[in-house]
Formats: structure tokens, C-alpha cells, sequence
């Protein structure tokens, strides 16, 4: 039963481990001639949470397996031609094309990949055997050409982390001697179990009415609902439950050990022995377990309304036409969860630290042209442009930044002294240009340098 029980504890605190942030993004500020279908290598980094992206190869090499999202822009030099391929290792996954006589070319392209830890990800040039020879643009203050690529689910020991519950915790636990294959089969055959009936999992709610869940220990439950998954506020709630008898100070502290290592990936092997021995502890046992119970609850109301999630995306309605340099105002808002984007001023303002995508489209009027920049603060990050004679022209372009709370994000055109002024097409049932932004990961302490 003891098997059982830890191994229960596992998966629900399982929902407490941090997995590694993964996201970068890297561009290009020079211009680049590609006449070998050789791989770009992108001089600029923005972000690279997890260290995969190699600057001095342009090649991103995982560190951790997962379901990626890729997404790859350019833009060609004037009368020029930019074809451009995705690989996964030796594998040819997607292109991207641009050319237009006598101006700039943009294109993009994105991709969600499943990809192992020690797999490479990168883009090269198609050979100008099959065309011309790759020209991209590229300026120190004017970058167009991006490569952005962030982790959206981890794989651990080939199980997919659903929401925040690390499926394959239990396999964890083969390591300890007293996991025999009778016991760990054990375990897998309940999921199939007979006994788990109606009758038996209505007494289950019946637990509501134990003498040791009082109104204070209840209420502590709900707090949990309330809170991130896992943050210290959340570790700090637990420790209301002293209120049961049983969960002492001592017992209380080894909980606090048990989510340290948890949290600690080389402390893996220490974590077994650690099981084994708390174990011998009977209201330890007790105390962790309802704990564990406590904690996967708080994360699966989460997994439904996080409290942190900030999403927005934000369309442009009308046909404006934009002369200065000031923001764009997308007035159309179609999501604003965290409530960071200001319809009014077009800004992006983040409510909390962490890692977020940012993504930037548009359209230009018949035979006119748009020239936008994302900023972050006072900081230009990158461009896109559009315009193709007696036609329509799109462009487009994303980011992964690591944003503190409070940082400001947003677009805005460039002015016409520099080129022509910037036409955006836009209808209420015809909506081309936006912007959009959401958070991937929360980072509740400032990340070690890397890269």
C-alpha cells in the first residue's frame, strides 16, 4: 500500500516540478548573400532561455524533448530573391519565398515539431541551382529576418506533461529497490480496476465531512485554487494544514524537502532513497499524501483558469493611414486575458515577469506600402515591410522576449521621412493587420545569464 501511496504522491506533486524554460529568438542585423544553401547564421540574440540556440552555427540544438513552435521570417534585398528551408536535423519540413522586381520581398512561415533532446533545428538556402542565389536584408537598426522557437510541451521519458502533471513521474520510482515490477504493474492495473465504482467514488466526497477537515483546513483547500501552480505562495499555503494535528513541524518540514527535490532534477537518485526513507513515517506519510491530493487539485482548477495566464490579440477594423512615428491602435480586441493590451494607446503592458511570444501582421493598400517596428520600452526589436506594385503587399514577423513586470510592448510605424508613409488595409469583415502576445512561462526569480 506504502507503493501505492508514494507513487500517488508522485504524480500529484509531480505538478510542483519545474520544467526547463525553453525559448529563443535570433535575427539577422547584416546583410547576408547565401550562394551554397548553407545554414544562416542569425548574428543577434534576443532570447535563449535553455542555451539551444548556437549564434556561431544558427543551429538551435535541443535541450530538452518536447512539442516546439517554430516560426521563421526574411525579407529580400530590393529586385532580390529569398528561399529559405526549415530542417529538423535531415529532415526538410517547410520553405518560405519572397521576391518582387524592383522592392523588397517578405515571407514567413511556422511550424509545431516534436523534438527530441540532442535533435537540431535550423534554416538554410535552397541551392541557386534551383532558382537564384538567397539575398536577405538585413541592418543593425532595420531587422526583418527572424528565427524564434519556444518549448509548448515537454515530453518526460516519452509522456506528454498534460497542463503541468508529469505523467511519467511514476517510471521515476523504478529505481528504488522496493518498486519491484510486481509492485509498479500493480499500480498501472488500478487504472483498470473493477472496484472503482460509482458507489466508491461518491465516498469519496464523503471525506468532506472527516473530523479533520474543518472549516480553517477547507478554506486553506480553496486558497489553493487561487494560487499559480506551485509558486511559493501556494508552498506557503500548505503550511495552514498545521492545523491537523498531525502535521507537526518536523512532519512539515519534510514536505518542504520532499518539493525540493522534486524541483531539483540532479537530485533525482536522492529523491528515491529520500521516499524510502519518509516512508517509516507514518504521519509523514499522511501529511505528504494529503498534501499531494491538495496540490494536484490546486493545479487542475488551474488548468482551466489560471490565474497568470496573459494572452491578447488585437485587430485593426478600419483603413488608416499613418505619416509619424506613433503606435498603432488595434481597436478590435478579440482576447485580453490579464488585461495587459490598451485599446486606446495600442500597448502592450506586462502584468508579470516571464517569457512571452509576440506576433505582428500586416497588410498594405493597392500599390502602397507598410513599414512597421515592435518595441519593447525605448528599445527597437525588429521591422516588416510590405509593398508590390498595383497589388496588396503583407508582412510579418514574431519574438520571444523575456519581459519584466511593467515593460511595454508595442507597434509602430515607421516614419515617412525614411520611405513613404505607412497605409494599413482594414474593414470590419476584412481584418489583416494585428497583433498579439502571450506568455509561455512565468519566471518568479531573474533567470541565470546564458548565451
Amino acid at each position: 500500500m506504502i507503493w501505492l501511496l508514494l507513487s500517488a504522491a508522485v504524480v500529484s506533486l509531480g505538478s510542483c516540478q519545474d520544467v526547463q524554460e525553453v525559448a529563443f529568438t535570433a535575427a539577422l542585423t547584416q546583410h547576408l548573400n547565401l550562394t551554397n544553401a548553407e545554414k544562416v547564421k542569425y548574428d543577434t540574440v534576443f532570447t535563449n532561455a535553455g542555451a539551444g540556440f548556437d549564434s556561431s552555427t544558427g543551429v538551435f540544438n535541443c535541450p530538452t524533448s518536447g512539442i516546439y513552435v517554430f516560426q521563421f521570417h526574411t525579407l529580400a534585398r530590393m529586385s532580390k530573391s529569398a528561399w529559405l528551408e526549415l530542417y529538423h536535423n535531415t529532415l526538410y519540413i517547410a520553405s518560405v519565398y519572397g521576391h518582387t522586381s524592383g522592392d523588397y520581398a517578405m515571407a514567413g512561415n511556422s511550424v509545431i515539431l516534436e523534438v527530441n533532446k540532442g535533435d537540431q533545428v535550423y534554416v538554410k538556402a535552397v541551392h541557386p541551382d534551383y532558382g537564384y542565389p538567397t539575398e536577405l536584408y538585413g541592418q543593425q537598426d532595420d531587422v526583418y529576418s527572424t528565427f524564434t522557437g519556444y518549448l509548448l510541451a515537454p515530453l518526460i521519458n516519452d509522456a506528454p506533461v498534460v497542463g503541468k502533471y508529469v505523467m511519467g513521474s511514476i517510471s521515476d520510482l523504478n529505481m528504488a529497490t522496493w518498486c519491484t515490477p510486481d509492485v509498479m504493474g500493480s499500480i498501472s492495473d488500478l487504472n483498470m480496476d473493477t472496484w472503482c465504482t460509482p458507489d466508491v467514488m461518491g465516498s469519496i466526497s464523503d471525506l468532506n465531512m472527516d473530523t479533520w477537515c474543518t472549516p480553517d483546513v477547507m478554506g486553506s483547500i480553496s486558497d489553493l485554487n487561487m494560487d499559480p501552480w506551485c509558486t511559493p505562495d501556494v508552498m506557503e499555503s500548505i503550511s495552514d494544514l498545521n492545523m491537523a494535528p498531525w502535521c507537526t513541524p518536523d512532519v512539515m518540514g519534510s514536505i518542504s524537502d520532499f518539493y525540493y527535490y522534486l524541483n531539483n532534477a540532479y537530485l533525482r537518485r536522492d529523491l528515491q532513497s529520500y521516499l524510502v526513507q519518509l516512508s517509516s513515517n507514518e504521519n509523514a506519510m499522511i501529511c505528504l499524501l494529503l498534501t499531494a491530493s491538495l496540490l494536484g487539485f490546486a493545479a487542475a482548477q488551474g488548468q482551466g483558469n489560471d490565474p497568470d495566464a496573459v494572452a491578447f490579440s488585437a485587430g485593426l477594423t478600419h483603413n488608416q493611414t499613418i505619416h509619424h512615428a506613433v503606435n498603432v491602435v488595434y481597436d478590435r480586441v478579440y482576447v485580453n486575458v490579464g488585461n495587459g493590451y490598451n485599446s486606446s494607446s495600442g500597448v502592450f503592458t506586462a502584468p508579470t515577469r516571464g517569457y512571452y511570444v509576440f506576433q505582428f501582421h500586416a497588410l498594405t493598400h493597392l500599390d502602397k506600402s507598410s513599414w512597421l517596428t515592435l518595441n519593447k520600452n525605448d528599445n527597437y526589436l525588429v521591422s516588416i515591410y510590405g509593398h508590390t506594385a498595383a497589388d496588396y503587399a503583407s508582412g510579418g514577423n514574431s519574438v520571444v522576449l523575456l519581459l519584466i513586470k511593467n515593460d511595454k510592448v508595442f507597434v509602430q510605424a515607421v516614419d515617412e521621412q525614411y520611405g513613404d508613409a505607412t497605409d494599413l488595409y482594414g474593414e470590419v469583415d476584412e481584418v489583416y493587420s494585428t497583433f498579439s502576445g502571450y506568455l509561455i512561462a512565468k519566471v518568479y526569480q531573474e533567470p541565470a545569464v546564458v548565451g
